[in-house]
């Protein structure tokens, strides 16, 4: 016999056949041999194994994950040994089936396999643990809890890789899992630290365990304890975990300033940027780790070099040039080391927010090549500027959008990444005062600078300039000088050909974003009820806006007392609007139940508020009885007008 693989096993219906199904292409093609030891399960695991194979065995436990596991190498006849656990199940085995199929086992003592760790929907980590060895007379598991073979040299890194959801923490079932865990750990650690205070092995597996249970304090007192332990010797594996899990206890906390200075501390023992004498497969994700906490302290230079060496090491880790050795004791994120992604995306943000945008489209454009997704290299610059309250650095990114061309997708990705930071009202007056106080762009004679000057300058005097600007140029403005119409109706004696030139669509969700931001909607909604202009105004375009300004100033009112006022405002240049769209013989009493029940509602209640104004008060009750039958939902408004009239 070639191979025997080895599983103990406890009430694992949920898992077991999954796995097995997964490693049955080795059975089925591997001289080998599955045994599974069962220690006391109280569900279907025995039935589920023995669909598998018939040497199912049951055993007592013991509380030794060693003792157990070496039970089934007792049971073993073949001249390699692999250990499993229930709860895996493997993506692909072609490599391990070659391996054995073409004699490369011959070669080697030990192989691992890709263990990940799959920890919630959104991430996971990975080892290379050592799960196949050779079998000698010796051969025997060592610790009662995370059971290890010593390895022996040479080792082959196989590239299969196995899920593994015993530490999968999501959902009410995964957290108390994961507690469960926690507690059968903790006591079997416990014992073997106190008969080896100064065992790296045992220590590690401490820290790991309280990081998973979220106790960040016990987590670092160990991961202390595991450095002094093993000091700065770079020979040492257990170093080289301790450092990077110091790296990583870090991130998590947030604390950027001490990411970078462990990583720089770590990269100098290994003669960082030089040829490193030693290299494992943790500087990649290291070097990730110190990108990141050098954008996030804003040493965007330093990122820039760190971001590039993360991508080199990165494709010599795709070469297989790095050292796998510290994953078989170490869990790293997969994500930065199977996908190119992360790395390019460090790249291209790093080239952006050095404000090196040739480069950073560049970079951007080869991750599209790659992964077939834009990167929005302008919003980061953004973000980050106004995150950091550098609003002193938008200017920058507006004068590279002027000058790709106001026709091209640059300007107007640049346009749409500071107005995404402009949400917020504080902000959108702060980048409004950077952009209109910056003398380099002085020199553009541009809608969009323009616009800026006129937040910044607000109700002051110096609002005028820019103002004029737009009621004065003749040209056709689109959706994203809108609020515009708001000053001009403000402060300006002649807006109506600036609203002619407006060229907007989807009035109603601009104008309602914009009441959101601007300040000063009683004064256009007095303006829009008193301005003869706009009573008279013929115009389509007029009226839309003017009836989507009332509309959105209405849904903002229904809960105050001027409720009342404001849906009477909205009725009636609804009512205009409409008219001016629709031919008389369809826009009438006979024909308007064939348009929408909101339109032939604002029919009804337009024509009540016509009544009104004769003073035929029945007439306009009449009508907006006759409103709300046709469309109901509208009934609360409906009733509070009439009970107050009648």
């Amino acid at each position: 016999m070639l191979l025997s693989i080895g599983m103990i096993v406890k009430n694992e219906e949920k898992h077991l056949r999954r796995c097995l199904n997964s490693i049955k292409p080795v059975l089925d093609a591997v001289d080998s041999e599955l045994i599974i030891f069962d220690t006391g399960s109280t569900d279907k695991t025995i039935e589920i194994a023995k669909e598998f194979t018939d040497k199912v065995y049951e055993i007592e436990w013991r509380g030794d994950f060693s003792w157990a596991r070496n039970q089934t190498i007792d049971k073993s006849t073949g001249k390699w040994f692999m250990y499993i656990d229930a709860d895996e199940e493997f993506l692909d085995v072609s490599d391990m089936i070659s391996f054995f199929n073409k004699g490369e086992y011959k070669k080697y003592k030990c192989a691992t396999y890709r263990w990940r760790n799959i920890l919630n929907d959104a991430s996971a980590v990975d080892s290379s643990v050592v799960r196949l060895f050779r079998k000698g007379k010796d051969t025997r598991f060592q610790g009662r809890i995370h059971e290890f073979i010593p390895e022996d040299d040479p080792i082959k890194d196989l590239r299969s890789i196995a899920n593994h959801y015993g530490y999968f923490n999501q959902g009410d079932e995964g957290k108390e899992n994961m507690r469960k865990k926690h507690e059968r750990n903790l006591p079997p650690l416990f014992e073997e630290l106190k008969e080896n205070p100064t065992d790296p092995r045992t220590i590690t597996h401490l820290a790991n365990e309280y990081r998973a249970a979220g106790n960040a304090q016990e987590y670092k007192k160990y991961l202390d304890m595991g450095m002094e332990v093993v000091g700065k010797d770079i020979t040492k594996m257990f170093y080289h975990i301790f450092s990077y899990e110091t790296l990583y206890y870090y991130n998590d906390m947030k604390e950027y300033s001490n990411v970078v200075k462990a990583a720089k501390e770590y990269l100098g023992t290994l003669k960082y940027p030089d040829k490193m004498p030693y290299v494992p497969q943790s500087v990649v994700p290291i070097l990730c780790l110190y990108a990141n906490a050098l954008m996030s302290t804003g040493d965007y230079p330093q990122a820039l070099t760190v971001a590039k060496d993360a991508l080199v090491y990165f494709k010599l880790y795709e070469q297989g040039k790095l050292d796998a050795q510290i994953t078989r004791f170490c869990p790293l994120p997969s994500f930065t080391l199977d996908n190119s992604e992360v790395h390019l995306k460090h790249v291209a943000f790093a080239y952006s927010l050095n404000g090196k945008f040739d480069e950073a489209l560049a970079w951007a454009e080869e991750y599209r090549k790659q992964h077939n997704e834009k990167l929005g290299v302008f919003d980061i610059y953004a973000e980050e500027a106004v995150c950091r309250k550098r609003f002193g650095d938008i200017p920058r990114l507006l004068a590279y959008g002027i000058e790709s061309g106001l026709e091209s997708d640059n300007y107007h990705n640049v346009i749409n990444a500071i107005e995404k930071e402009c949400k917020d009202p504080q902000n959108k007056k702060d980048v409004a005062a950077a952009i209109a106080n910056d003398t380099s762009l002085a020199k553009y004679d541009n809608d969009y600078v323009h616009l800026q000057r006129l937040r910044a300058y607000g109700d002051t005097p110096g609002y005028k300039e820019p103002l004029d600007y737009f009621l004065r140029s003749g040209k056709s403005f689109g959706q994203g000088h809108s609020e515009v119409i708001f000053y001009a109706m403000t402060y300006a004696e002649d807006f109506l050909p600036f609203l002619e030139n407006s060229v907007i669509t989807d009035t109603p969700k601009y104008i309602y974003s914009l009441i959101n931001s601007l300040g000063f909607m009683e004064t256009f909604v007095v303006a829009m009820q008193m301005d003869t202009r706009i009573k008279n105004s013929r115009s389509i375009k007029v009226n839309r806006i003017m009836a989507a300004i009332a509309s959105t100033a209405y849904e903002r009112k229904k809960a105050t007392e001027q409720k009342e006022e404001y849906f009477e405002l909205a009725m009636r240049l609804g009512h205009k609007l409409q008219g001016l769209m629709y031919k008389p013989e369809i826009y009438n009493a006979q024909n308007i139940l064939s348009l929408s029940e909101q339109e032939a509602f604002t029919y009804f209640a337009g024509t009540a508020y016509a009544c009104k104004d004769s003073g035929d008060l029945l007439g306009f009750v009449r009508g907006l009885r006759t409103a709300v039958n046709v469309y109901p939902h509208m009934k609360d408004i409906v009733w509070s007008v009439v009970n107050n009239v009648c």
